[in-house]
């Protein structure tokens, strides 16, 4: 039985409704910036991305996952990372550091794990953790608690996919077990145009008895899928983020487990993003009605930049950035990363540059086996592949798995249009299509986008937005973008004076109150070096935090909805949806946050669950509390 949820005093209980109440931790006045940052070594976490000669290729170089959840239900929140070895898990100390609990599991052993999740698949109430990786196929690890004795693995279905870079979770079927989406991707860089082998797939998950289909739509590079019921209809909606101009794909839910594919014509979405890296929903205006987030690659400087970034002209500007001594490598390592974005950039048109250029015999040999991948997939010159042989096998396989590809031609007469350059914001409205609202919100460039999500940093009431940028084989390194939310209104950009303005590449993080004090943590990789963690000092806001477990649907409530009321008469209000998917490689714990601002009691809680069903709960809730909404069956 959970230890948080049991030992928690009972403040209300009618019917099958028990709501339990904790006290938020104290915070921690502290002065300068709202985010302080600290190398995540000095909290405990050990694992570095590394990026070499032999895994400088596409999507290897775009960074591993991050899932946040409280794996052994303490109360705290843990995280898993995705590593070159299968995977990591790491246990939260009561808010001080954080512990490696184990990094090996034998089925995984030297597997290159891309994407990782904390879900609880056999909906027995324990998180699991589901991962996928290069070619091997994906996973689930079951209760990976290491006291509870051996540790069961068991492989899910993506239909022979070289890769499932993104996946979605929630009972699309009404069946109480969790659900799949499946984004699939093939080579990425080296073969761009829509391929048979990137077909994304519905997983049915009745007690991890999986069944697999394919999704209409054209197969692209899939970097994100999102489960979220963004028309309010009940049901869950499905948005795919493809990228290397490949439209995405919108899909309405439907009863039994069945979407229905969004057309042009259709005009529910007007507009979508060439290089999808992202999507989140979120309510930024507290209409109740949600809007859509994509990323993309939006250059504030313009195409200038993006047309010579990947020639000679940038490589002064990587050279400085290693001076500056603001990366957490230092400066050889720095200079390193540089030269491997010169040798090994698949963009450039011509490289002069040698591969002693490394210096390290190991590392000018990985440099040329790599260049042979490259030369290989130039030429259209499969013999070259097999010329790579031990110990290089990573590269041997993405060598010949560029002649497997099958290109598909299909019509495009259907499909939104989409936008370069920019990323975009898509207002929901009433009659339950959506507007383009980027340019006038501005939130219209963020460079190099990857993950960007909706949160309520400085619990003002209102959720701004954080988006993570940079790419090795740019050498271009800009600041992290914050958006900081101006009531509902537009977005302001912040980062400096927040903390958040890092020049690091980094493409996936994880918002997570690590003490419980009731305002949001990050925690975010590199693409090359050690994670960070920057740890949130706001005081003077409150904020309240839910957590459901339900008995009737899914443990953790995906695709339950929370509305709170506070206020005079409780005329304010707010709205969350408990997801998993959207992003880029990141999983938030299945929780709710609200930021408060001055206001000290909420007056009603509306929780619509995912089977339909709603429950209101009335009366004077005391903010600055983490509420556990409980329904039995």
């Amino acid at each position: 039985t959970p230890t948080q949820r049991d030992n928690a005093p009972i403040i209300y209980e009618k019917g099958n409704i028990i709501l339990r109440a904790l006290p938020h931790k104290p915070r921690n006045i502290q002065k300068g910036k709202l985010f302080t940052l600290k190398n995540g070594k000095k909290m405990g976490i050990t694992y570095s991305n590394a990026i070499t000669p032999s895994v400088f290729l596409d999507p290897l170089f775009f960074g591993r996952g991050i899932a946040s959840g409280d794996f052994n239900n303490d109360g705290w929140d843990d995280f898993t990372i995705a590593t070159d070895n299968g995977f990591e898990l790491y246990q939260n100390l009561y808010g001080k550091s954080f512990k490696k609990i184990f990094s090996h599991v034998t089925e995984l052993k030297n597997k290159q794990t891309i994407n990782i999740a904390m879900v609880d698949l056999n909906n027995d109430g324990w998180l699991d953790i589901f991962l996928t990786t290069l070619n091997e196929g994906n996973y689930t690890v079951l209760n990976p608690i290491p006291a509870k004795g051996a540790i069961t693995v068991k492989k899910v279905p993506n239909g022979g996919a070289f890769l499932t870079s993104a996946s979605a979770f929630a009972d699309i079927d009404d069946d109480s077990y969790p659900d799949i989406i499946n984004g699939n991707y093939f080579l990425g860089i080296l073969t761009r145009k829509p391929i048979k082998q990137a077909t994304n797939q519905l997983v049915f998950n009745n007690n991890l008895d999986f069944k697999i289909q394919d999704m209409e739509g054209i197969p692209g590079q899939t970097h994100s899928v999102l489960l979220s019921d963004f028309n309010l209809d009940g049901q869950p909606d499905l948005a795919v983020g493809n990228d290397y101009r490949v439209a995405d794909t919108y899909y309405l839910g439907q009863k039994k487990g069945q979407f229905n594919k969004i057309r042009n014509q259709d005009k529910v979405i007007p507009l979508t993003t060439q290089n999808t890296m992202s999507i989140d929903t979120g309510d930024i205006n507290n209409d109740l009605i949600p809007e859509i987030y994509l990323a993309n690659i939006g250059m504030s400087r313009g195409l200038d930049v993006v047309s010579n970034i990947f020639g000679d002209t940038m490589q002064n500007v990587g050279l400085d950035f290693c001076e500056s001594g603001k990366s957490v490598l230092d400066k050889k390592s720095c200079y390193q990363l540089v030269k491997l974005a010169t040798l090994l950039n698949p963009e450039k048109q011509d490289i002069t540059e040698k591969c002693t250029l490394l210096g390290e015999a190991k590392k000018v040999q990985e440099c040329m086996v790599m260049r042979m991948v490259l030369v290989a997939s130039t030429r259209k010159d499969p013999s070259l592949c097999k010329k790579i042989s031990e110990p290089f096998m990573l590269n041997n396989l993405v060598c010949n798995k560029f002649f497997e590809a099958q290109q598909l031609k299909l019509s495009t007469d259907d499909e939104i249009p989409m936008q370069t350059q920019f990323n975009l914001l898509l207002s929901g409205q009433t009659d339950h299509t959506f507007k383009d609202i980027s340019k006038q919100t501005g939130i219209a460039t963020a460079e190099w986008s990857w993950n960007a999500r909706f949160a309520d940093l400085d619990n003002d009431q209102w959720q701004d937005l954080y988006v993570v940028n940079g790419v090795p084989i740019t050498q271009e390194f800009a600041a992290n973008n914050f958006f900081h939310n101006q009531n509902g209104q537009t977005f302001k950009s912040a980062e400096k004076e927040f903390g958040l303005d890092d020049y690091d590449h980094s493409s996936s993080y994880i918002y997570i109150d690590i003490d419980r004090d009731g305002d949001l943590d990050i925690i975010a990789n590199t693409l090359y070096g050690s994670f960070k963690v920057y740890t949130n000092n706001e005081t003077k806001n409150n904020s309240v935090t839910f957590k459901l477990h339900d008995e009737k649907g899914n443990r953790f409530c995906l695709g339950c909805k929370l509305i709170i009321h506070y206020g005079k008469n409780g005329e304010k209000h707010q709205f969350r949806e408990i997801k998993s998917g959207g992003g880029f490689h990141s999983y938030d714990a299945p929780e709710a946050h609200f930021g408060l601002s001055e206001f000290n009691t909420v007056k009603k809680i509306e929780i619509v669950w995912s089977t339909g069903e709603k429950t209101f709960l009335e009366g004077n809730f005391s903010v600055n509390h983490e509420y556990l909404i409980q329904r039995k069956s």
